[in-house]
């Protein structure tokens, strides 16, 4: 349906600045995300929180408006921009929010940048509303904003100031550049704060790093797009792409039931800071409180009480690293323009990574689109082994292992062996076999078995741990020249169905003559049916739906594959697809219901747009009907027999045997007065001798 079963709640309108453009192209982006609490061990849902880019507002150099929803109703709450900004930056051009909406990630590709910013939730609620006369810039707020860009700030007529741009702050004053002939009020409350600003290690100007970006749900893991990245090291491949995954730092510690101090590896920023002990989120000290769980300040953590023995208590320190870079598979598949990362896309739980490669030329069809999927092997399969044989690391830096901090006490693979064993981590261990490196948990949770991160300095890559290993490239079930498979992306909830959009792929329409009004059948039909005649509607656009088929091997090396199962269609009465409607643009997937937009249909009007929703049915679109099981050590077994459950006795003792492993019936062994595991007879030998 197009969307026939949502009803319209509101429409979101803004003015950036006096005098805005309609060309601010607000809601270029959105992202969206829901704020809870658990300081007692049950969640409590607070507002949700959407994110609008305006990439083209201010001569392009963009901004981004966050709407909170309380009550009911959508409000806008803050305005970010950076505070230095350039005509064409697009700050706003791609958004991602952590799903408990702590962490926003704003894309600028024009200059190549990502910025990060933390919910600070310990600011108090407060506002004023200023008298505007059209004379007076400077005006008392009544209260001290915590920064320039904490406050909000909005006129009666819905105009929003910008900082630095329309407004200055001085302690409890703020001065207006233009002085507001209408009343404006000044509101505080959590609002998104600065933190860091991410780029590519290896990045140049016009990488449009930023144009696309994707978090995990605790926004600890942050995949980004710089499609028009030129590979191959010397600059042959132009815009080939290329993905780049960022993690934010987590530590965790080990409670002893006595020890309140704790000294993390990373200063702390108490206003986006978030501790949890055994997945509990703990009340942070703010002010004179009377009651609180902790405090922090610079790398000192201090609990109010302390922690159990053998409480886990992982505290967000928040340093962002690069932990991978990710590009063709092989140098000489590397196209020129094949904008390898247009589209990003990481699973819920950081399992896997997929980079769309929408302009790739796979099967030589051009243009026709490609999908890259690297799996988390730590968390996916609970092991990872070294790329290096006998690397050398540098004491004093380190990994982290499921967010513990390992620091090299010395150089070689062999030291780092012993560090990682040393540190306890429960079901961790590491093993060193040829000088190359093994770590491994016995954890039986499904994708979250391992976490190995980047820790201080180049550990990590000294190693040669890749955290994500290629998997799969994905290919449409049926390619066509410039279909641009892959330049869209959306998984559901639980990982297993992936869903990939094709927005200029030529569909074929199966073509049916003199429609019978009442029953909308064919009344004329060639060949007993067996004929079909078809049109095609370039650039009416496709999405593919695919799904996961494990690999009972369960191993990195042959990792289970996402297969086609479905093309979706739309097809009916009143709606069809049709020349350039680009079905496939956008692609969102939450529960059992899809929506897929249809950027250019027809059906409203020229170009109105569209956008249809899917309901799953449940069933899945693979099934397996045989599998190789796996083999038993019978050495193992250590007796077998029948066991009456009524009487609660042994009836009676079975014999094990399996001849391919050698064990043979109890009564034939008894028969038998050697048994070897090799055949004593010498068949080359002409002459026998004494053995």
């Amino acid at each position: 349906n197009s969307l026939n079963d949502f009803d319209f709640s509101e429409t979101l309108q803004v003015q950036i600045g006096a005098g805005a453009d309609v060309t601010d192209g607000f809601g270029t982006s959105l992202a969206t995300g829901q704020l809870t609490f658990n300081y007692d061990g049950s969640t409590a849902v607070s507002d949700e929180y959407l994110a609008i880019g305006a990439p083209d507002s201010n001569s392009t150099r963009g901004g981004v408006i966050i709407y909170r929803l309380r009550s009911g109703a959508w409000s806008a709450h803050q305005y970010i921009a950076p505070v230095s900004a350039s005509v064409g930056d697009e700050f706003g051009k791609a958004l991602a929010i952590s799903q408990d909406a702590r962490w926003l990630y704003v894309g600028a590709p024009g200059e190549d940048k990502v910025y990060a910013y933390g919910l600070d939730t310990k600011l108090t609620e407060q506002s004023t509303t200023i008298t505007g006369d059209g004379s007076t810039t400077v005006h008392a707020l009544g209260f001290a904003p915590k920064s320039l860009t904490s406050i909000f700030v909005q006129d009666a007529s819905g105009v929003i100031y910008r900082p630095t741009t329309d407004y200055t702050v001085s302690g409890s004053d703020i001065t207006f550049i233009t002085a507001p002939s209408v009343n404006v009020t000044v509101s505080e409350n959590f609002s998104y704060k600065y933190n860091a600003t991410l780029t590519a290690s290896d990045g140049d100007a016009g990488d449009q790093f930023g144009a696309s970006i994707w978090t995990s749900t605790d926004g600890t893991q942050t995949v980004i797009g710089a499609p028009s990245h030129d590979n191959a090291g010397d600059d042959s491949v132009i815009d080939s792409g290329a993905a780049y995954v960022f993690d934010r730092t987590v530590e965790a510690f080990e409670g002893d039931g006595s020890t309140t101090v704790f000294t993390t590896q990373r200063t702390m920023d108490a206003a986006v800071n978030k501790t949890v002990v055994n997945g509990v989120l703990q009340d942070q000290r703010k002010g004179s409180d009377a009651y609180w769980d902790y405090s922090v300040s610079g790398t000192t953590l201090t609990f109010n009480e302390a922690p159990a023995t053998s409480a886990i208590i992982k505290v967000d320190t928040n340093t962002f690293i690069q932990m991978q870079k990710m590009a063709e598979q092989t140098a000489n598949t590397r196209g020129v323009g094949n904008s390898f990362g247009k589209s990003v896309l990481i699973c819920p739980t950081d399992c896997s990574i997929y980079l769309g490669n929408p302009s790739d030329d796979p099967r030589e069809l051009r243009n026709s689109g490609s999908v890259d999927r690297y799996v988390n092997q730590g968390r996916v399969y609970g092991t990872i082994t070294s790329t290096a044989t006998s690397p050398t690391v540098t004491a004093g830096h380190s990994i982290r292992i499921n967010d513990f901090e390992i620091v090299f006490t010395s150089t070689t693979v062999d030291s780092v062996k012993t560090d990682i064993n040393n540190a306890g981590i429960a079901g961790v261990t590491a093993s060193v076999t040829s000088g190359v490196l093994t770590i491994s948990s016995s954890s039986t949770i499904q994708l979250q078995k391992l976490k190995v991160l980047p820790g201080l300095g180049t550990g990590l890559s000294d190693l040669g741990l890749d955290v994500f290993y290629y998997a799969q490239t994905i290919l449409a079930p049926k390619g066509t020249v410039h279909s641009n498979f892959g330049d869209t992306l959306a998984i559901s909830d639980d990982a297993e169905t992936l869903f990939i959009g094709a927005p200029n792929c030529t569909m074929r329409v199966n073509m049916q003559f003199d429609i019978n009004a009442t029953t909308e059948l064919p009344t004329t039909t060639f060949d007993i049916d067996s004929t079909s005649f078809f049109d095609t509607n370039p650039k009416s656009g496709s999405a593919y739906v695919y799904e996961y088929l494990n690999n009972p091997l369960n191993i990195v090396t042959d990792p289970g594959q996402f297969d086609f199962v479905q093309e979706l269609e739309v097809s009916s009465a009143t709606d069809d697809l049709a020349e350039e409607d680009r079905f496939g643009v956008s692609i969102s997937v939450r529960g059992n219901y899809a929506v897929v937009g249809a950027e250019q249909d027809d059906e409203q009007g020229t170009d109105a747009g569209a956008v249809y929703d899917f309901d799953s049915t449940g069933v899945k679109g693979w099934k397996v009907l045989r599998q190789k099981t796996p083999q038993i050590e019978v050495d193992a077994i250590n007796k077998a027999y029948l066991y009456n459950r009524d009487t609660k006795e042994i009836s009676t003792y079975l014999d094990v045997y399996d001849p391919a492993k050698g064990k043979i019936i109890g009564s034939a062994a008894q028969a038998l007065d050697y048994i070897s595991s090799q055949d004593p007879a010498l068949y080359n030998s002409s002459v026998w001798t004494s053995d």
